[in-house]
């Protein structure tokens, strides 16, 4: 089972921060899921969240926020004094921090009226950089899925699903989606549900599991890998559970 580092260690770390990345790979983690957004001057900056509101000391929406604005903020305190200072990062800063043998989930956050041109901006980056291997693309917005393939068909794609569809084979057919990976919330999977997943012959991934009962069940019914904020916990159980 492959354990991912949700936004980082972020039960230990403000989310998405650099010192929170730091800290998962200083746990030993192999696997890392984060957010990417846009700037109003279409930079790509890693945050949840599309207001800044909740992780940092500002208010306003990311999509109309230029980088200069955005790096004035303060990303830790929020979380505790002793990150005062943490910054939101750019793709590019994670990306350098990031040794190249680990596995990157990057998450694309889109508004649909103000969308941009965030896949080709990533897959530029990732490409510029030689990060194209090693990285998973994910979205809610699954035709972001389609622009991507579009422009990279050999990258590796992810379909993130919050609830359930009535035929999520017949979906992925109808949509022509060339998928790597399925990433379900926890809450709605089901051993049925793992079990039709499990027919599609691709990884499940799935979110947010942080409490060791969640994970025992996730490893009993084959689930391929969980997006914890706990990543050590969740690393030391499964060595208990094998």
């Amino acid at each position: 089972m492959l354990i991912f580092g949700h936004r980082g260690a972020s039960g230990y770390a403000p989310e998405n921060t650099l010192a929170a990345f730091e800290l998962a790979l200083e746990q030993g983690c192999t696997a890392l899921e984060l957010d990417v957004q846009l700037t109003r001057d279409e930079q790509l900056v890693v945050i949840h969240d599309f207001w800044v509101d909740r992780t940092t000391n500002g208010t306003g929406l990311v999509r109309e926020m230029e980088l200069e604005q955005i790096r004035q903020l303060d990303a830790g305190a929020w979380y505790d004094a002793k990150f005062a200072g943490e910054k939101i990062p750019t793709l590019e800063e994670v990306l350098n921090l990031v040794p190249e043998h680990i596995l990157l989930n990057l998450e694309l956050k889109i508004i649909p009226r103000m969308r941009g041109n965030i896949e080709q901006l990533v897959i530029d980056l990732l490409m510029s950089k030689n990060r194209q291997h090693q990285v998973i693309i994910s979205s809610f917005d699954h035709s972001a899925i389609q622009i991507v393939q579009e422009y990279l068909p050999e990258i590796k794609t992810g379909l993130l699903l919050y609830g359930q569809l009535l035929d999520l084979p017949k979906y992925i057919n109808a949509n022509e989606l060339d998928l790597f990976s399925i990433h379900p919330a926890y809450p709605y999977l089901t051993e049925h549900t793992v079990a039709v997943l499990n027919r599609l012959k691709k990884p499940i991934y799935t979110y947010t599991v942080n409490r060791s009962e969640d994970l025992g069940w996730c490893y009993q019914y084959g689930v391929d890998g969980v997006i914890t904020d706990y990543p050590d916990q969740a690393q030391k159980l499964l060595e208990v559970y094998r």
